[in-house]
């Protein structure tokens, strides 16, 4: 398997050490019925042995048998085999995590697709209906056109694998797809039974596309799909990520009104509420007409300010639709091992009574979305606690180290002279589990609630 993201980048920890402690310690509480997701769930196990034999690179670069030409006079172009079973690779993993079945490639798929990408490069311009061409014959314009109505398009992407990951599976980029996720959608239909890809690349700009051809109109026997899934690698999603939930029938208007989404977080009982009419925290949509039928799509704000690491667990529940949904995503790591830690700084420099964050820092590879564990070498001089958080005590030099997946790096903190504001916010790990416990305790009440009073 490759590593399919960037480094994993630590600027500010909003997570907790003592999250499974505090959950497991919550009293049990009885809920309205709730269905769950309707795909099939894979277990950690399953998806790290699929990914581990099946995930191509991220990298991966196109290669074509015959290339092709955006200018005139118009070349389609042909990308090799290879290229096209990775991409195809690149799909079939991020619907096996979502518990799907995999998709085949189609050659009039392919031919379809890499007509809509010639279009759009030629034009340097997206469309799902591009204008023509000058110069284009009518015979492949026609074939653009088609292939453009009936694909995933993207430009700007470094590669076919990159598209379908950054783009079409993450969806958020744009007002539009953080409401509605409709390339997600697509990509993620239970129906969907062939597909193709095309990439032109005009002015070192990549236009690429995905056309797909599903089982027909009829209703999918899956009642439900959700991404993230139950269970998801943590490095293939992030806190800027949406959040959608697609049911096998459209939702009627009289429901969309009804719609309220909630996730909870449960390490520190952190809640988002999404409602229709209310509150919104954040980006939310009800939207029908791609993929499977209607879909609930919602963004967390703030929740990009937190990395999605090993064992982090939300609760999710929507309510408003024929029968209310509630389950819960697991975030794991596909490995535990880390090969090298990266630092921002060697020395951070502050004053007593300060509080700060710890320095930026990221780990390789990106595939271990592990925990670091901070301790301070003289908690005199500087406290630090496993949310992140530095505090001034004393001054003096004490040095922070850092383990993490089976490695340690070490920043040295000088703390000299004292702060025109000092901070009385920082916690100790036993005062923030407390405070968690509390808030968990607190919003789960909420959920309670929004689950009875959908069941009336």
């Amino acid at each position: 398997m490759k590593d399919n993201t960037r480094t994993r980048s630590f600027v500010r920890l909003g997570w907790f050490l003592l999250a499974a402690a505090i959950w497991m310690c919550m009293p049990a509480v009885s809920l309205q019925a709730a269905g769950g997701v309707g795909a099939p769930k894979r277990t950690q196990a399953q998806i790290r042995k699929y990914l581990s034999k099946n995930m191509p690179s991220l990298g991966e670069e196109i290669v074509y048998t015959k290339k092709p030409s955006a200018s005139k006079p118009y070349k389609t172009g042909k990308i090799s085999d290879k290229t096209l079973k990775s991409a195809l690779r690149m799909v079939n993993c991020f619907r096996y995590i979502a518990g799907l079945g995999s998709v085949k490639l189609d050659k009039s798929c392919t031919e379809l697709a890499q007509a809509a990408s010639l279009a759009n490069a030629a034009n340097f311009s997206m469309s799902h209906n591009p204008p023509k061409p000058s110069g284009m014959s009518k015979s492949l314009y026609a074939k653009a056109v088609k292939g453009a109505g009936s694909s995933n398009l993207a430009y700007g992407f470094k590669n076919l694998n990159d598209s379908i990951q950054n783009g079409w599976i993450a969806d958020d980029v744009g007002e539009h797809n953080v409401t509605t996720a409709g390339h997600r959608r697509w990509t993620l239909d239970p129906r969907l039974k062939e597909v193709g890809f095309g990439a032109v690349r005009n002015r070192d700009v990549l236009f690429t596309a995905m056309c797909y051809r599903s089982a027909g109109s009829r209703e999918s026997k899956i009642s439900s799909v959700a991404w993230p899934a139950v269970n998801t690698p943590a490095n293939l999603f992030d806190g800027y990520g949406i959040w959608s939930l697609s049911v096998n029938h459209s939702i009627a208007a009289s429901d969309q009104k009804k719609i309220k989404a909630t996730l909870l977080r449960k390490s520190d009982g952190k809640l988002w509420r999404f409602y229709v009419k209310g509150a919104c925290d954040g980006n939310l949509g009800v939207s029908n007409g791609c993929g499977m039928g209607g879909a609930v799509v919602f963004q967390p704000k703030d929740l990009y300010k937190d990395m999605i690491l090993d064992g982090d667990e939300f609760l999710v529940t929507v309510t408003g639709l024929p029968e209310s949904i509630q389950y819960t995503v697991h975030f794991f790591a596909l490995s535990s091992k880390v090969s090298r830690i990266n630092l921002d700084t060697d020395t951070w420099r502050m004053q007593v009574g300060e509080l700060s964050w710890i320095p930026g820092f990221s780990v390789e590879p990106a595939t271990a979305a592990v925990r670091p564990v901070f301790r301070s070498s003289d908690t005199g001089v500087v406290e630090v606690n496993q949310q992140g958080e530095l505090y001034g005590v004393d001054e003096g030099e004490a040095d922070i180290t850092i383990s993490c997946g089976g490695k340690q790096a070490k920043f040295r903190v000088i703390v000299s002279g004292i702060a025109d504001n000092l901070s009385e916010d920082f916690m100790s790990d036993s005062e923030i589990k407390a405070r968690n416990k509390k808030a968990l305790k607190k919003n789960m009440k909420i959920v309670t609630k929004q689950l009875k009073n959908a069941g009336k």
